[in-house]
């Protein structure tokens, strides 16, 4: 086998595989014999690999599977149900029965599986992971899956109430499954490239990442309309796995199937930076074809849904005859292309979340300066002919305040491409225009007033921003923990509904949870949407750290520390993923931590 270490092969690489096997096969002998190689109770190694014991047993047939249980209780001296044993690992079971869409001739047997586990664990509970179940709001888009896909789905799953009840079983756990779907690719391209993304990749094992984006794939179609709750989070990984050149046709195809299955009023408001992110990888051949699909789709084929948003993508005129067809229908929903019209479009563009659309209007604005200098010289006369900030309607006045303010940008590259544009706009008198640049300061008289501005007016905008998982992972950490300041519990977003419904009230309920629906209420509800995962997230600091009195003798508040590589990070209290090698630690650009439920070491025991 190439190793010593036998007793670490068995449980990190063996076991895992093997101990479902013997518990299907009855192999008694065999299992007696595994417990002495790693000097472990039976009952200890049965616990420590009940989800992938269950992963197997409920793929087989109904002889089999009573068999296989009537084994575990007699290993576990216990007599327990499937109810109960599904009960104790549902987050590692899910992801043991997600990892199966790996293989395209389990398919069909896994759906079969998580509609078993669905109806067994779902009486049982309310709310696991995403927050509340409910009816998906919108109209239907048209499914893009595959043919193969398709059919599989409506063989197992069906097409009305059982599958969309899978879709929120499973978005109920999407935090948990996604980031260990992501940490496995991460792992993958990182053991390739041995210095992180975007490098050349040696060795790269192209079947294990294909694997994985095939999990990824069917996860993202089979949770459906309800991935608008975690849009941002999906975006992030995507954006990264874009890098990657050896699998970036078939991350393509998950941006398409992932945009097609939300809503315009979901994909609206995140189309211009979607466009800016994808029109880079026009440039290789490979891709091409695949972002020219998704632009199509998104710019063609639903400009009537989505025609309103088209404002948000900046103009962009091509030479590329296939790119140029596409942006003159998004071009078209602008007020007009000359200079003045022009400027001001790309100036509103600069107050958008994301850095990258951000910096590609500034760079349209110098440009439009630099082809246009006629233009702007004659602006720049009539603004300091009429008086201050009059000219033009005041754009020059608009366009220096904010790109001055834009010069404290966050990102280095904005703050950069806005000195440059400053210096394209030349010596102007500063007598001509009207600029202020003080902010007002917002008080407030209540803490729980201040957690909501800080979750409405910048931490959400920050989560639209984010270009990495580990950014995302942070910033739902403290959205988290700030919905627990406000007083939000894991039942509010349900209590609210049935509240709005009318089946509950102040009167039939205790005050506290009266208070934290009335919190609840509070957030707009395109944020409530958005935030809802965080009222059952488990997200914690990777490093606890001890609590050290201040000076008057009282606990200081609790804060992130920092990870082993200089990075804050978030992370899971059980790490894992499907691939050998040890766990990605949190600072790594696209894997960060979430655990659900079970005890200390995220999973629940058998007691």
């Amino acid at each position: 086998l190439g190793t010593r270490d036998i007793r670490g092969f068995l449980l990190k690489d063996a076991l895992p595989k093997v101990i479902p096997l013997l518990v299907i096969r009855n192999s008694r002998a065999a299992l007696n014999c595994c417990t002495q190689l790693c000097d472990m109770e039976m009952e200890t190694l049965v616990t420590e690999y009940l989800h992938q014991i269950l992963s197997h047993v409920l793929t087989v047939d109904e002889s089999e599977r009573k068999q296989a249980l009537c084994l575990v209780s007699d290993l576990t001296g216990r007599s327990t149900s499937l109810r109960h044993l599904i009960s104790c690992c549902i987050p590692d079971l899910v992801n043991e029965l997600v990892w199966k869409f790996s293989d395209p001739t389990q398919v069909e047997s896994t759906d079969k599986a998580l509609v078993r586990v669905m109806d067994m664990y779902l009486p049982s509970t309310s709310t696991a992971n995403g927050g509340v179940r409910g009816k998906a709001t919108g109209k239907s888009t048209r499914n893009s899956m595959d043919k193969s896909m398709a059919k599989a789905i409506a063989n197992t799953v069906g097409t009305g109430d059982v599958k969309s009840k899978m879709g929120d079983f499973l978005a109920d756990h999407f935090l948990h499954t996604f980031d260990f779907v992501i940490q496995t690719i991460d792992q993958v391209v990182r053991r390739s490239s041995g210095s992180g993304l975007g490098k050349d990749l040696v060795g790269f094992r192209k079947d294990d990442a294909e694997k994985a984006l095939r999990c990824l794939r069917h996860l993202i179609v089979r949770v459906g309309k309800r991935l608008n709750r975690f849009i941002h989070k999906v975006m992030a990984a995507l954006k990264i796995f874009l890098q990657v050149e050896e699998i970036r046709v078939t991350i393509c195809e998950i941006w398409y199937d992932f945009l097609m299955e939300l809503e315009a009023s979901d994909v609206g408001p995140c189309l211009g930076q979607i466009v800016i992110t994808l029109l880079p990888f026009l440039e290789h051949a490979k891709s091409r074809p695949s972002i020219l699909r998704i632009l199509r789709m998104l710019i063609i084929d639903r400009k009537i849904d989505l025609g309103d948003y088209f404002k948000d993508i900046p103009l962009i005129s091509d030479k590329d005859s296939e790119l140029s067809k596409i942006m003159t229908i998004a071009n078209s929903h602008h007020q007009g292309n000359d200079f003045q019209n022009t400027l001001r479009q790309n100036l509103r563009l600069l107050t958008n979340e994301s850095a990258n659309v951000r910096l590609k209007a500034v760079s349209l604005i110098t440009a439009t300066i630099q082809q246009n200098r006629a233009a702007y010289v004659a602006l720049v006369g009539e603004t300091e002919g009429e008086g201050i900030g009059t000219g033009g309607s005041g754009i020059l006045s608009k366009l220096l305040q904010s790109l001055l303010s834009h010069c404290n940008d966050p990102a280095q590259k904005v703050r950069l491409a806005c000195c440059e544009c400053l210096g394209e706009l030349g010596a102007l008198d500063p007598a001509s225009q009207s600029i202020s640049l003080t902010t007002q300061k917002t008080r407030f008289d209540k803490d729980d007033k201040l957690a909501r501005f800080l979750i409405t007016n910048k931490l959400i905008k920050s989560l639209r921003a984010a270009q990495h998982n580990r950014i995302v992972n942070k910033i739902l950490y403290a959205i988290q923990e700030l919905l627990k300041f406000c007083g939000c519990t894991g039942d509010s977003a349900r209590d609210h509904q049935r509240w709005k419904d009318g089946e509950i009230s102040k009167h039939t309920i205790d005050q506290d949870r009266w208070q934290a629906i009335q919190s609840w209420d509070r957030f707009p509800e395109n944020i409530r949407t958005l935030i809802e995962p965080c009222l059952n997230s488990s997200y914690e600091p990777q490093v606890a750290l001890p609590t050290v009195p201040d000076n008057d003798g009282n606990p200081k508040p609790p804060r992130l520390n920092k990870a082993s590589n200089g990075q804050s990070g978030v992370s899971e209290k059980k790490g894992g993923s499907r691939t050998e090698g040890a766990a990605v630690d949190a600072g790594s650009d696209t894997v960060g931590g979430h655990t659900d439920g079970g005890d200390a070491t995220g999973r629940g025991g058998l007691g």
